[in-house]
């Protein structure tokens, strides 16, 4: 499946290709606690991110075709695993000023 996404695991690839980063999360340990967690996760065995990334001074047009095969195209596979799954999703802030965190906000998957 990996492959035929064209979906790598090599963490130095991120400027030519789109880098999977899986992460094990089960654990019946928590499965029952009372937290602000994404439902689907209470029972989830792994969380998958998809990294792409893009030249230095790339062109808009080379960095929102590399967005769109992402979010289109490259996360079909994930859902195809599970069509229930989802996940949050940090949200660049490109006009980030001051002291704030360059990342913020809650998207739902």
């Amino acid at each position: 499946m990996f492959r035929e996404a064209g979906l790598s695991m090599n963490p130095n690839a991120t400027s030519r290709t789109t880098v999977t980063i899986g992460y094990m999360i089960a654990s019946s340990n928590n499965a029952d606690l009372e937290t602000a967690l994404n439902p689907a996760w209470r029972d989830s065995v792994s969380h998958f991110v998809l990294v792409s990334g893009w030249p230095a001074g790339a062109p808009d047009d080379v960095v929102r075709a590399v967005r769109d095969d992402t979010t289109f195209n490259k996360t079909r596979y994930l859902r195809d695993l599970d069509p229930d799954s989802g996940a949050y999703f940090k949200e660049t802030l490109l006009s980030k000023t001051g002291n704030s965190p360059p990342l913020a906000g809650i998207i739902p998957g």
